[in-house]
Parts: C-alpha cells; structure tokens; sequence
C-alpha cells in the first residue's frame, strides 16, 4: 500500500509499490484541481495520475460572529485611514465559522485599529480578525483566543491570506490512474 499526501489529505492507494515522495515526478495545482503525475519505479513501467477534484468548504456548524467593538488607540506613526473588519470564529480542528458583517471605523493619524473579540460562543475557541483599508478586501491578520483583543501593529495591517468560507473550494475525492503502455486502470479514493 502506498499512501501519497496531497496538500494535507492523505489519499491511500492500495497494491502500489512505492510510497516514496520522491517519485512524484510533478505537481500541479490549479483554481479547478490538482494534478501529480506519479512515477512507479520496480513496477515495470507503469505511471500515475493523481486527480483531485475541488468540492466545497464543508460547515463548520460554528454561529456566525458579531464584530466587537473597533476603537482607536494612541500608537505608531501610520496615517489617517479608513479600515474594515470582519471576523471568525474558530473550533478547536480549526474550521472557521461564516465571516460576519463588515464593519468599519476611520481611525486618527498615529493611532491603531483595536477590534474587541467577539462573544463567546458554543464550539468557539479561536476568533479570527480580517481587515482592510479597502471594503470587501479583508485579509487575516491574527488567530487569537476568545476574550482577547486584536490591536493593530505598529507597522500597520500584515499580508494575511483571504476568509477560507464555507463554499470555497477545497480538496475533494481523488481518482489515480495507473498506465502502462496502452492499458489502463483508476482507483478513486474518497477523503
């Protein structure tokens, strides 16, 4: 049996005689699927395909967050701006729960951006800040516990990445196709 992790998700393939990462031959990743082409070495020539095909972010049953309150405190040297907030909770596996509502406070010269955490709630364990400066826009800033508040670092907003939301598309089920010359067969293996 040779077992092949795939961005996280281990996918098992079983009567394969390798279970070597370094036989993936490459990787290709794209908004509609994944592609790994597999080679089998000892195996007389036979090669695989590893397709993973996008479904859609499962429910984290987690209530939907109201923001805490944003407020602005003396700190750093960053301009006027205008920011936007949005935010998640967390479970303990570390799904998210639906974004909230955005919300949005112009915060002073030399002042940072403080977003209170959202109230507990049941399954809760995390809370998620996005913000922006521009509407719709948000990014991840911090995971922080709940009752704990998110301030703005001095040297502004991080890079952080986009809401990961429930229809977003994730890694679904895999199917691998093992060729050798004209013949070929497919295993589909379900997460």
């Amino acid at each position: 049996m040779a077992v092949i992790q795939v961005a996280q998700i281990p996918v098992v393939i079983v009567g394969l005689p390798t279970s070597d990462p370094s036989d993936v031959e490459s990787d290709v990743q794209t908004a509609a699927r994944s592609t790994i082409n597999v080679n089998i070495p000892g195996s007389g020539g036979y090669r695989g395909l590893l397709t993973i095909e996008p479904i859609a972010q499962p429910d984290s049953g987690l209530a939907t967050p109201v923001n805490g309150a944003l407020t602005q405190t003396a700190g750093g040297s960053l301009g006027a701006v205008a920011y936007y907030v949005r935010s998640t909770y967390v479970n303990e596996n570390g799904a998210e729960s639906p974004l909230s509502a955005e919300t949005s406070l112009a915060v002073s010269a030399n002042n940072l951006l403080n977003v209170a955490s959202p109230a507990a709630s049941s399954g809760a364990v995390y809370w998620r800040p996005y913000v922006s400066t521009a509407s719709g826009a948000e990014t991840l800033q911090a995971q922080l516990p709940i009752g704990t508040a998110f301030v703005e670092p001095t040297t502004g907003l991080v890079a952080g990445a986009a809401p990961n939301q429930l229809g977003t598309l994730v890694n679904g089920p895999a199917t691998l196709t093992i060729t050798q010359g004209a013949g070929a067969f497919s295993l589909t293996a379900v997460q």
